[in-house]
């Protein structure tokens, strides 16, 4: 359950969610600042090497690290690209939001229809680490339909600060730490075949995001 960790201290119970983003679009209000935090400053393509309106971001950025440092090379990447684009199904044409009939309900001298709306939750749990992938569907902001949202959730213990935060309450804007390495990668790899099922649109933006690093690998030596 979520905790307020500025009134409540961190214990090795905690973890925190991360609404991690694989791609960043050039009119993302933000984009200066946050296009300057992103290793790898490369420009997304599609499969005719068409430009698109985003950019190498998060996962993504994780992903060309990974490749980067050998703990994975383009024949695991073409075969990554290709489980991907084998996808059939998608959850977002599975689940749904549901709603209950409206009854009515009194409140003083007030009365209401009251219904209640339930949100499909999905937990994943990445093979042989103690992370965990969220997807929550809920209704979309601007437009009709549902959403799913993707969510990583990783172990407050396994941060490199742990030990110094351990039992304090967090700090206003406190960072930390969390190393990726060759017994921890595939948190990666699995993070982008789960987004890649959610819709066909995501599937759509993990294609071309495999496809751009596929294409430009002779250039991350």
């Amino acid at each position: 359950m979520p905790l307020a960790t500025r009134q409540e201290k961190i214990t090795s119970d905690c973890y925190f969610e991360w609404q991690i983003s694989y791609d960043l679009k050039e009119n993302n209000p933000n984009f200066a600042k946050l296009h300057e935090l992103t290793l790898n400053k490369i420009k997304i393509v599609d499969s005719e090497n068409n430009p698109t309106d985003r950019y190498i971001y998060e996962l993504s950025d994780l992903l060309v690290e990974i490749l980067r440092k050998g703990f994975i090379d383009s024949n695991y990447l073409r075969k990554l690209l290709k489980e991907v684009q084998s996808e059939k199904k998608f959850i977002e044409d599975e689940l749904e939001v549901y709603r209950t009939h409206p009854k009515e309900y009194k409140f003083g001298e007030y009365t209401f229809w009251k219904s209640t709306i339930e949100h499909p939750l999905l937990i994943y749990e990445i093979h042989g680490l103690i992370l965990k992938i969220e997807i929550i569907i809920k209704e979309k902001q601007k437009a009709i339909g549902i959403q799913p949202m993707l969510y990583l959730c990783i172990p407050i213990k396994l941060v490199e600060e742990y030990s110094e935060i351990e039992n304090k309450l967090a700090e206003p804007k406190q960072k930390a730490t969390y190393l990726i390495t060759k017994s921890n990668f595939q948190m990666v790899i699995e993070t982008i075949k789960i987004f890649s099922i959610l819709s066909r649109k995501h599937q759509r933006d993990i294609v071309n995001i495999l496809w751009t690093i596929l294409e430009l690998k002779e250039n991350f030596n």
